[in-house]
């Protein structure tokens, strides 16, 4: 994860999974010309020459990535024209599939065409009646290799007056009212039958970060209100976060409308629309939601002013992650960004990783951020296990982030790695610079290349893009969890998905060049932006159930199965205990006052030790032995990370607590003493915290 593979590596393994159609409405049709991306190998020019390698893959085309409407359904048939020229001739068909992946059924695939002469002339395809399937992929194929065509203007042109029975004109109110399963783009949902006069279908199985994409013509300037039909059996809030050409606009929750069928309208706010096309993005900020539709009507009231998403706290229904197993990594390693020109911040928020419903969910999004004194536009979370390991067996179940240019990834460094702000290096470990320190990638997945799971090994020998790596396509990698395992130990490393093996890295003889696999590696999980990125990508979140290490006796030996619920148990538990039995009174003597224990605890921090330690700061009253006040305070470091950033320090956490005892109180508490990954960072948290642990 510290450097990506070339491109054209992975073009040469993987299909491009990305493919839509560009469809716009007209008063009696819709067509847009598509735009193009080469796959297994195909390639095209800014000139618009489209060529088909002898040395490409046998299913190589190219995809369509003109992001704007969608679905597409030929219910009554339809045309595909497209102008072409070449220097000879040359056969051209093209492929409709249900999903943005090839091979997806229900598919039409068309009779070919040949295009013959140097001179531009067009050309069309009929596209017999579809029946009521919806197609949201559309790719070209060239059938004759290393004949180079130029191809321009492929528009779909649907027979009839509506796409897909969603017709998008303004009713005779001016209302214009959008099925929910008239998506263009869609994470996550399925459509399912509404229970419901006039019957029709709705949008379900909607989970957290799960998203919608409309796009449509709006063909009057003016202010409309938004709304929105909705059924939840047991409500959700916040429910849908609501983007208007990129812009934060709405967010509403859905209230328990006592069953999955039982539909309300919920009022939202007002917006200001030009005579133009828009693009609605939904996204789902909490699970159990379903759509029937949504409406924009004219309306004098004013507009309300956009959401800044910036200044608005975004709740999510979970907890932090446990603590005590992982350490959120913020610092910036060259104090301006992250490698490979990685556009996000990582952060300690709970809103870009916490755990809910059994599993851990880090959330890259996109926002206006501010940290180190660098601001950027997209946020996620970057974790380091505080545990580290040599030889065993990783095994974790997962979902995949999606979106063009996200870059999620599970993977490892070796413990001495010397990189600024890991929890190894801060914590004295940091003495190799990487690749010599060895990276073990168990997986990684890019949103520019949907649905490819890679392995790879960065060492002194190869790195950055290694030739050192092996992978295999997961069509429903972002939808459905899988199970991903690296098997570790002094002779190989291997690497499976399900139970298949898909690569082993074992070099016949080792040096410390190809084989830095023999010292302790510790788990990074962290979703990446890449500077790529899809300009309308809002959030996505890569889902982990679990993570298991087990050693070469199968034993378990670190695991977190991110159970909120007994992580809330396991703190409450742990703070009454810390209560009862551990506070700043190290010496004993029922007082926790500045110049005993708060001068021990900051000799202590400062790595101070034996006789030193305690000199000139203990009472001879004291009725307790010096090893037992020795003993108190290594115990006390188990609440003394004041302020949550997951260390213990001297000139935060010991010089808040001697500003406690000395009796300051409020900005004069924590004025110049809070890190940038403090989670407790008001002056009332950290008063209330210390005030717990008070004899």
């Amino acid at each position: 994860m510290q450097f990506t593979n070339s491109d054209s590596s992975i073009k040469n393994t993987v299909k491009i999974v990305f493919a839509i159609l560009a469809v716009s409405l007209s008063s009696s049709a819709f067509a847009n010309a598509a735009s193009w991306a080469g796959f297994g190998g195909a390639t095209i020019t800014e000139q618009n020459v489209l060529e088909f390698p002898a040395g490409a893959d046998s299913w190589a085309g190219f995809a369509n990535t003109n992001n704007s409407l969608y679905p597409l359904n030929l219910s009554d048939g339809g045309t595909i024209t497209f102008t072409a020229a070449v220097s000879g001739s040359a056969s051209v068909r093209f492929r409709l599939e249900r999903l943005a992946y090839p091979d997806v059924d229900p598919a039409f695939d068309t009779s070919s065409v040949t295009v013959t002469g140097t001179t531009e002339a067009t050309y069309s395809i009929t596209i017999p009646n579809q029946g009521e399937n919806i197609y949201r992929s559309f790719i070209l194929y060239l059938n004759d290799r290393d004949t180079p065509v130029t191809i321009k203007n492929v528009q779909v042109t649907p027979n009839g007056n509506n796409q897909n029975s969603c017709d998008f004109s303004p009713q005779s109110s001016g209302v214009i009212q959008i099925e929910a399963e008239c998506y263009s783009t869609g994470e996550g949902v399925e459509t399912e039958s509404t229970s419901d006069i006039g019957g029709g279908d709705n949008v379900g199985y909607i989970d957290t970060s799960d998203s919608l994409t409309y796009a449509f013509d709006v063909p009057s300037t003016g202010n409309y209100r938004l709304a929105y039909r909705t059924a939840s059996q047991n409500g959700s809030s916040p429910g849908f976060r609501v983007f208007v050409d990129n812009v934060y606009s709405d967010l509403f929750s859905i209230p328990s409308t006592g069953g999955w069928q039982n539909w309300q309208t919920q009022q939202g706010r007002v917006v200001t629309l030009n005579a133009s096309t828009h693009t609605f993005r939904f996204e789902a900020a909490s699970a159990g939601i379903n759509l029937n539709w949504f409406s924009l009507t004219p309306t004098n009231e004013a507009a309300d002013e956009s959401l800044n998403i910036e200044n608005i706290a975004i709740e999510v229904d979970g907890v932090p992650v446990d603590s005590t197993k992982w350490f959120h990594q913020t610092r910036l390693p060259n104090g301006n960004s992250w490698f490979n020109n990685e556009v996000q911040h990582y952060t300690d928020l709970v809103s870009n990783a916490y755990q809910s419903d059994g599993s851990l969910k880090i959330v890259a999004r996109k926002e206006t951020y501010t940290d180190q004194g660098v601001t950027k536009e997209y946020t996620s979370a970057r974790l380091n296990s505080k545990f580290a390991f040599k030889y065993g067996r990783v095994e974790f179940r997962a979902k995949m982030p999606s979106g063009y240019g996200t870059w999620p990834a599970v993977w490892m460094l070796g413990k001495s790695i010397s990189e600024s702000g890991t929890y190894w290096a801060n914590e004295g470990y940091g003495t190799t610079s990487w690749p010599a320190v060895g990276e073990i990638d168990i997986l990684e997945h890019w949103g520019r290349n949907q649905g490819f799971a890679q392995s790879a090994m960065h060492t002194t020998s190869s790195h950055g893009a290694t030739q050192n790596h092996g992978g295999r396509y997961i069509y429903d990698i972002s939808s459905e969890f899988h199970t991903y395992s690296m098997d570790w130990d002094s002779n190989r490393i291997i690497f499976s998905i399900d139970d298949i093996e898909h690569y082993r890295y074992a070099p016949a003889s080792k040096n410390v060049n190809n084989w830095p696999y023999d010292t302790e590696f510790f788990l990074l999980l962290n979703i990446a932006i890449e500077p790529n990125i899809d300009s309308g990508f809002s959030e996505s979140a890569m889902e982990i159930d679990y993570i298991r290490v087990h050693d070469l006796n199968d034993q378990l030996i670190f695991s977190d199965e991110f159970d909120s619920d007994s992580l809330v148990e396991t703190i409450d538990e742990s703070e009454d205990e810390n209560v009862d039995e551990m506070s700043w009174d190290l010496d004993g003597n029922g007082v926790a006052d500045a110049l005993t224990d708060g001068l021990i605890l900051l000799r202590r921090t400062f790595d101070v030790t034996g006789d030193a330690l305690l000199d000139g700061a203990v009472s001879s009253e004291i009725l307790i032995s010096n090893e037992q006040i020795i003993e108190n305070t290594s115990n006390v470091y188990q609440i003394a990370d004041i302020d949550g950033n997951g260390e213990v320090d001297a000139l935060t956490d010991s010089l808040i607590l001697l500003r406690y005892l000395f009796g300051n109180r409020n900005n004069a508490l924590i004025d110049g003493a809070i890190p940038e990954n403090a989670t407790r960072t008001s002056a009332s948290e950290i008063e209330a915290y210390i005030q717990s642990h008070m004899p």
